[in-house]
């Protein structure tokens, strides 16, 4: 009897734990936005520097603005949208496609499937960072701090 009681208290203890898991690292489903834009080593130091998107919101300054949201769905599947507004013009851009997420790295594809890029993406919370990697045309190491809506 005592052995029997010693292996319920085991799988009691085992249960409750498992049942306390830390919630998925793996899933960045949800809406974000980009609240900042680092860029470092560019070949023109000009460059280099942060720009601090939650400042140049379109609600907040709908004639100069640029906002970045990023919408990753539970079926693999991504809208980026993007809209700057400089000068009187407005520059939206909407792309969609496939992405996968593995903890550490995201991959995002084209919706045909052919053209695929990844980076490096942190998640703590509410807050990820994503890698963009070097731009070959200038140089520039690019870095996205996104927040989740």
């Amino acid at each position: 009897m005592k052995n029997y009681l010693i292996l319920f208290a085991a799988l009691s203890i085992a249960l409750g734990l498992s049942s306390c898991k830390k919630d998925d690292d793996n899933n960045i489903e949800g809406t974000w936005n980009a609240t900042s834009i680092t860029n470092t080593g560019c070949d023109d130091a000009a460059n280099d520097g942060t720009v601090d998107l939650t400042a140049l919101t379109c609600a907040a300054s709908p004639d100069n603005c640029q906002e970045i949201t990023y919408v990753f769905r539970g079926d693999g599947t991504y809208t980026i949208s993007t809209q700057v507004v400089a000068l009187g013009f407005d520059f939206s851009v909407d792309d969609s496609g496939t992405y996968s997420y593995d903890g550490s790295t995201l991959e995002i594809c084209d919706a045909d499937g052919a053209n695929c890029s990844s980076g490096s993406m942190t998640v703590d919370g509410d807050t990820a960072t994503v890698d963009g990697g070097v731009d070959t045309d200038t140089g520039c190491a690019s870095t996205q701090t996104l927040t989740k809506q």
